[in-house]
C-alpha cells in the first residue's frame, strides 16, 4: 500500500523526495566519474589512435632556448599543459620564465575533443603531455588571450598523458625573473 494513499504524506512530497534522491545519486556518479580522471597512477584518459612516434622528441626547454630554430616546424615535446578561464598554456618547471609561457591550441576538432577530456576547468587544471604540433614564434602582436604570449603550439597529436602530483608547484609559485 502506498504512503500517499494512507494520507500520511501528500503525493507531491513523496515525488519531491524521490526526485531529490535521484539527483543526489546522479550527482555522486558524475563526481566519481570526474574524480577517476586523475589518480596517482596517472590519468585514465584514452589517448588518440593517431600517435606520432616518428617525430623525434625535443626537450621543451631546448625549444624555448632557441625558438627561431623550431619556428613553423613540427616538433614533439614533453610539457605541462594548464587551463583556466582565460588562459591555456604550456610550460616546463625546469626552464620556467614568465615570458616563456606558450599558448596552445588544437589543430582540429579531434584533438580539441581529446584535450577537453584531459584538461577540465574545475577538475583537472593541468597534465603533463607528450605532444606533437607546430611551434610558432610571433612576428608581431602575440598569441592567445589579449595577445599575451610570444609563442604558440598548435597541437596535432597527444601521444601520452601523465597526471601532475597535487604537491607539484605551479609556475607562479616559483621565484624566477622574467627576461
Amino acid at each position: 500500500m502506498f504512503i500517499w494513499k494512507q494520507k500520511l504524506l501528500p503525493l507531491w512530497l513523496v515525488l519531491g523526495l524521490v526526485l531529490a534522491v535521484a539527483c543526489v545519486i546522479l550527482g555522486l556518479r558524475m563526481y566519481a566519474k570526474f574524480e577517476s580522471r586523475s589518480t596517482s597512477a596517472g590519468l585514465r584518459v584514452p589517448i588518440s589512435a593517431s600517435r606520432d612516434p616518428q617525430t623525434p622528441l625535443t626537450k621543451f626547454c631546448e625549444i624555448l632556448a632557441r625558438p627561431s630554430k623550431s619556428d613553423q616546424k613540427s616538433v614533439r615535446t614533453l610539457a605541462t599543459a594548464t587551463v583556466s578561464f582565460e588562459n591555456t598554456f604550456l610550460y616546463d618547471l625546469g626552464c620556467y620564465k614568465k615570458d616563456d609561457l606558450v599558448w596552445f591550441e588544437a589543430a582540429d576538432e579531434q584533438v580539441a575533443a581529446k584535450l577537453s577530456e584531459i584538461l577540465v576547468i574545475g577538475v583537472t587544471y593541468r597534465a603533463r603531455l607528450d605532444l606533437t604540433g607546430k611551434f610558432e614564434v610571433s612576428k608581431s602582436g602575440g598569441f592567445g588571450h589579449v595577445n599575451g604570449y610570444r609563442y604558440q603550439f598548435v597541437i596535432t597529436h597527444v601521444n601520452r598523458v601523465e597526471s601532475i602530483p597535487a604537491n607539484e608547484l605551479w609556475p607562479y609559485e616559483l621565484k624566477t625573473s622574467s627576461k
